[in-house]
């Protein structure tokens, strides 16, 4: 249940959530939390350190798989609208129990990204700082305090209307995407005319494993692709707060993870053939 302005009286049953939501707010709580501009700067660095070259190809693998999921999401949501996601769809699928595990394991989810999140933003944070000259010469807690700062731009939106919060999420995830694609086809256009750094250009060897790479080392650059969609489903919470739930909320659902495929193995493939394709 959310605080403030978005609950209504109800005489039967006491306060209830406001259906206010359009498909594209409901897109940006899925996309603010699958962060694919966090995502495209972390995870394809430890991708590499397993697959090597191929990081497009393990992030395309991976796009199949959690398309398979969006699909079951998609179906679970055009019958239930319920604000406690995987916790409401275990529950009425499968039962109480499995439901309860659901629901513990989506809190453990959440918080964990809550942590992860809130740590990235220090070290980001802290080094844009330093390299700006901002704050030269920082202590050890430095990231501490901008990522304590974070948590609080995040309790505000939280106890804030949601739409208005939903729709600050949207904008500010999809400018900084915008920025990474443009940024991404600047170098792509300087690999095709040959005038990148070191010589690179365009290798499509990035899509092909490199010789004595074995499959399971394949398997686990594909999880770190699965981890670069994780909150895709966010928009799910929201069963109880889009106006037309059964409609709006799959296609938030599906519609990120669509765009998160090909978005990841764009940029994937264009880091890869930046750095090089020898490393």
């Amino acid at each position: 249940m959310r605080w403030g302005r978005d609950l209504m009286p109800d005489p039967a049953h006491g306060a209830r959530l406001h259906r206010q939501l359009t498909v594209w707010e409901a897109i940006g709580i899925s996309l603010a939390l699958m962060a694919p501009s966090m995502a495209a700067n972390i995870n394809p660095q430890r991708a590499a350190g397993a697959v090597g070259r191929a990081v497009p190809l393990a992030f395309a693998l991976a796009t199949v798989g959690v398309l398979l999921i969006a699909y079951t999401f998609v179906r679970l949501c055009q019958r239930f609208h319920h604000a406690g996601s995987v916790y409401g769809f275990v529950g009425a699928t499968m039962g109480a129990r499995p439901g309860l595990v659901a629901g513990w394991a989506l809190l453990g989810t959440y918080m964990f990204f809550g942590v992860v999140t809130s740590t990235a933003a220090g070290i980001f944070g802290a080094t844009f700082l330093d390299s700006i000259g901002v704050w030269r010469h920082q202590p050890v807690w430095s990231g501490f305090l901008i990522g304590a700062a974070a948590l609080l731009g995040v309790f505000l939106l939280a106890i804030a209307p949601i739409r208005g919060a939903t729709r600050t999420l949207l904008s500010i995830e999809g400018i900084t995407v915008t920025l990474i694609i443009v940024v991404a086809v600047t170098i792509l256009i300087r690999l095709v005319t040959g005038t990148a750094p070191q010589g690179h250009t365009v290798d499509l060897s990035v899509f092909t494993v490199a010789p004595g790479t074995g499959g399971s080392a394949v398997f686990l650059g594909v999880v770190f692709g699965f981890l670069s969609f994780a909150g895709f489903e966010a928009a799910a919470t929201l069963g109880e707060e889009a106006r037309a739930p059964r409609r709006d909320i799959p296609r938030a659902i599906l519609g990120t993870a669509v765009f998160g495929g090909p978005y990841l193995v764009f940029v994937t493939a264009v880091e890869m053939m930046g750095f090089g394709t020898e490393h």
